[in-house]
C-alpha cells in the first residue's frame, strides 16, 4: 500500500480518533454542561418575547431590561412552586404507599375473575425494582437535583438571553470582509433558532395542553406532570408516552381502577398523537427531519454521555448537527445519511 493510498484511511482514523476524544471529554463535563444545555431550551421560551420587543423598535437594552425581568418574575415562581413540590411529594409518599395497597387490593379482587391469583400481584409491586412509587421517587430525585441547580440555570438563561440580543451585530461585524462566510453563519444560526424556538413552543403547548385536564381531573401535581411532558416531549415518538407514567400512577393510587385512570391514559396517547403526527410535522416541516435510525442512535449516545438529560436534548443537539452539516457544501453528504427520504430532494 502506498503513501497516497494510505493518506484516506490515515484522515479517517484520525477523525474518529479525534471524535472518541471528544465525545469522552463530554462525558467527563457532563455536570457541568447539562445546566447549560438546559439553560438554552428555557432561554428559548423567552425568545421570542425578546425578538419581537427589537422589532416593535425598543432598543436592546430595554427590551432585554424587560424580558429580564419576565425571567426573574417567572423563576422566582417555578422555584417556589418547585421547592414546594418537592416538599410535599417527600411528605406524601408514606400516604402514597398505604393508598397503593388498598388499591392493589381493589385490583387483584377485580382480576381474580380472569385468573389473576391476589397474591402475585401483591408480591410484584412489593418488589424494589417493579413497584409503582419507584418511578415516583425517581421522579422526586430529578426534581430535587433540577432544584439544586435552578439559580445557575437562572443565571445561564439572562446571560444567554443577553448573548442572542446582540449574536447578529457581533455577526456582521465578524464576517464583514467575508460576505461567504457571513452568509453561511447567518444561515446556521437562523435554522438553529427557528428550529429551537418552534421545538421548545411545540413542547411547551404540550405540557399546557396535558396540564389543564389533568388539573379538573383532581390528579395530583399535575403542573409537575405537565411540566415533566414539557420536557419529554423533546424525546420523539414516544416522549409524551414516557411522560404519562407518573401520573397514570398517581391516579390509580388516587381513584383506584377506574375509569379515571383510563382518561389520564386516554389525555397521553391523544397528545401524543396530535403533537407527534399532526401539529409537529407540519410546523417542523421535512426540512429538520432525523431517519429513524438516527434518533434511535442519538438517543443510545446523547443518554450514554449525558445521562437522562441526554435523552431530552439528543435531537436538539443532533438537529443543530445536522443544519451545521447541511450549511456547508464539503459536509452536505453527512446531512442526507442523517435525513429521512423527504431531505433527499432538497440537499443533493
Amino acid at each position: 500500500m502506498n503513501v497516497v493510498t494510505q493518506m484516506p484511511i490515515l484522515r479517517i482514523l484520525l477523525v474518529l480518533a479525534s471524535l472518541v476524544i471528544v465525545l469522552a471529554g463530554l462525558k467527563i463535563a457532563a455536570p457541568i454542561l447539562n445546566p447549560f444545555f438546559l439553560s438554552i431550551l428555557f432561554a428559548v421560551i423567552f425568545w421570542p418575547m425578546l425578538d419581537s420587543l427589537q422589532r416593535r423598535g425598543l432598543s436592546t437594552g430595554m427590551a432585554l431590561g424587560v424580558v429580564i425581568l419576565g425571567v426573574i418574575v417567572v423563576g422566582l415562581i417555578f422555584i417556589g412552586f418547585l421547592a414546594a413540590s418537592v416538599s410535599s411529594f417527600s411528605t406524601q409518599l408514606p400516604v402514597y404507599q398505604e393508598q397503593l395497597s388498598v388499591q392493589i387490593r381493589a385490583l387483584s379482587e377485580l382480576l381474580q375473575g380472569f385468573g389473576v391469583e391476589p397474591g402475585q400481584l401483591r408480591a410484584l409491586t412489593q418488589r424494589e425494582s417493579s413497584n409503582p412509587l419507584s418511578i415516583y421517587l425517581y421522579v422526586i430525585s430529578g426534581l430535587s437535583q433540577l432544584l439544586t441547580q435552578s439559580f445557575l440555570i437562572f443565571f445561564y438563561v439572562v446571560f444567554i438571553l443577553v448573548e442572542i440580543a446582540t449574536f447578529q451585530k457581533k455577526l456582521k461585524a465578524a464576517f464583514k470582509n467575508n460576505p461567504h462566510g457571513y452568509d453561511y453563519a447567518a444561515r446556521v444560526f437562523t435554522s438553529l433558532k427557528d428550529f429551537l424556538v418552534i421545538k421548545t413552543n411545540v413542547s411547551l403547548v404540550t405540557g399546557v395542553g396535558v396540564t389543564i385536564p389533568l388539573y379538573f381531573l383532581g390528579v395530583d401535581f399535575a403542573i409537575i406532570w405537565g411540566f415533566l411532558t414539557f420536557l419529554l416531549n423533546f424525546i420523539p415518538y414516544v416522549g409524551s408516552i414516557l411522560a404519562g407514567i407518573p401520573p397514570v400512577i398517581i391516579a390509580f393510587i388516587e381513584f383506584g381502577p377506574g375509569i379515571e385512570v383510563l382518561l389520564v391514559i386516554g389525555i397521553f396517547l391523544a397528545a401524543n398523537l396530535i403533537v407527534g403526527y399532526i401539529l409537529e410535522p407540519r410546523m417542523m416541516g421535512a426540512g429538520l427531519g432525523l431517519s429513524a435510525l438516527v434518533v434511535f442512535i442519538a438517543l443510545i449516545i446523547w443518554g450514554w454521555i449525558l445521562g437522562p438529560i441526554g435523552l431530552i436534548l439528543s435531537i436538539p443537539i443532533t438537529a443543530a448537527i445536522k443544519i451545521i452539516l447541511e450549511s456547508y457544501e464539503g459536509t452536505r453528504w453527512l446531512a442526507v445519511m442523517l435525513g429521512t427520504e423527504e431531505d433527499i430532494e432538497k440537499l443533493a
